[in-house]
């Protein structure tokens, strides 16, 4: 993922193999922390949750003096928990005093983290990550990177069937290359008064706030239908 975005934001061949590099060695410091910590159910203190911050500062000691490892790459290990307002770690550095190529993998390692790790607590659905980002973009993350990463992530084509919040499936007629997690659907089938539609009802979740996607269907448009 990282390598896609590294290559979309047109950094230099031997950049993104740096970043590459940076992604695969991005938490080499948990090596040394204990497998009991990092594999704890249930919340952490305050103090364990200091311990598992130390990671970053942990795996770049065990670069930096590394000769085949690219500074790019080391920096990216030693930011990627920085944030662009200073609440980030290690060091609580803001803005562009991050590298580059940290907050790209800053954003990444993210979106990977909440959408797939299974340690996670709160694992999301790719439509709920995409909106943290969104709203996490300009304070937590850089947000010319976050823009770029959005438009990497297949979200809802058109033609697929999502239900509702409101209950109603519908079929995503248009997406907004602005806002990939609101497009404009036209509603189908009710849910809860299992009735279809007898004329189409357009709905535009860009102007509708009170209804979201909660989730893609892979029922068969006919089947619905003919149900």
């Amino acid at each position: 993922m990282s390598i896609a975005l590294a290559s979309k934001l047109s950094l230099t061949v031997s950049k993104i193999k740096s970043i590459a590099l940076g992604a695969l060695l991005h938490d080499i410091g948990k090596v040394l922390l204990s497998p009991t910590l990092l594999h704890k159910k249930g919340k952490l203190t305050d103090s364990e949750i200091e311990e598992i911050r130390k990671h970053p500062l942990i795996g770049y000691n065990l670069l930096k003096d590394n000769p085949d490892t690219s500074a790019t790459t080391k920096v990216s290990v030693l930011m990627h928990h920085e944030h662009f307002n200073g609440n980030g770690y290690p060091m609580k550095l803001t803005g562009e005093k991050i590298h580059y190529s940290a907050r790209i993998l800053s954003v990444c390692n993210e979106f990977d983290s909440i959408v797939n790790d299974q340690n996670n607590q709160n694992v999301l659905h790719t439509t709920d990550a995409v909106e943290y980002l969104i709203g996490a973009s300009g304070h937590v993350f850089d947000k010319s990177i976050v823009d770029e990463f959005i438009k990497m992530i297949p979200i809802y084509n058109e033609g697929s069937l999502v239900l509702l919040s409101n209950g109603i499936i519908a079929i995503v007629v248009k997406n907004d290359p602005v806002n990939l997690t609101r497009p404009v659907v036209r509603a189908l089938y009710n849910t809860k008064t299992s009735s279809k539609y007898s004329r189409t009802e357009i709905i535009d979740l860009r102007t509708d706030l009170s209804i979201k996607i909660l989730r893609e269907i892979k029922t068969n448009i006919n089947e619905l239908l003919r149900g």
